[in-house]
C-alpha cells in the first residue's frame, strides 16, 4: 500500500510541476498513438503504465506490483512496427529440441529435482518446458513460443523470478531425418 501512495504522490507531483518531476518516473519505451483511448497501456518492453491526467496535462505513470517493483513482463498493448523482427533478431540459434520455435534457455542444471521443479513451474504458466543433455548438465528451456514477442515477455518474467542469465534462443527448423 505504501508503494501505491508513493506512486500517487509522484504522479500528482508530475502533474503540478511538469516534465521536471516526470523525469523521476520510469517512462514507456514508446507512448501510444493519439487514437489510443484506454487508461492502461503496455509498452513494447512489456511494462504497464496508467494514464494519469489533470485538465489538459497527461502522463503515463508506471504501475507497481505489491512488492514495490515495476509491473513488467506482459504482452504489449499494440504492436510497434517491426517489434517482432527486433525481438526475433535477438534470439540465438539452438539445435536439438523437439519442435521449432522460440525458447528461453533458463539455465544448466545438474540436479534432476531442480529440473523437475522448474519445468513444473514453466508448464503451470502455460509455457511448456524442454531440456537437452549437455555433458553432466541438462539445459532447461521454457517453450516453444510461436512468436518472439511472447517469448520476450516470458524471458522478462523468468529473469525476474531469479534466473537473470536466461536468454532467448530459436530453433529454426528440425533437422532432416
Amino acid at each position: 500500500m505504501n508503494a501505491l501512495r508513493a506512486m500517487a504522490a509522484m504522479a500528482a507531483l508530475c502533474l503540478c510541476h511538469g516534465a521536471t518531476a516526470q523525469a523521476l518516473l520510469p517512462s514507456p519505451v514508446e507512448t501510444p498513438g493519439e487514437g489510443f483511448t484506454l487508461d492502461r497501456y503496455i509498452d513494447t518492453g512489456g511494462c504497464v503504465f496508467i494514464r494519469v491526467g489533470l485538465g489538459e496535462q497527461e502522463i503515463w505513470a508506471p504501475r507497481y506490483r505489491s512488492d514495490g517493483g515495476q509491473d513488467c513482463g506482459h504482452l504489449p498493448s499494440v504492436s510497434e512496427a517491426g517489434a517482432e523482427e527486433k525481438a526475433s533478431a535477438r534470439a540465438r540459434p539452438v539445435t536439438g529440441l523437439a519442435k521449432p520455435g522460440y525458447y528461453i534457455q533458463a539455465g544448466a542444471f545438474g540436479k534432476k529435482s531442480n529440473i523437475e521443479r522448474i519445468s513444473a513451474g514453466f508448464n503451470a504458466r502455460g509455457w511448456g518446458a524442454a531440456n537437452r543433455s549437455a555433458g553432466r548438465l541438462t539445459l532447461l528451456f521454457a517453450g516453444p513460443f510461436d512468436e518472439a514477442l511472447r517469448a520476450q515477455a516470458a524471458l522478462r518474467s523468468i529473469r525476474r523470478s531469479g534466473m537473470p542469465d536466461a536468454y532467448l534462443v530459436v530453433q529454426e527448423a528440425l533437422p532432416a531425418q
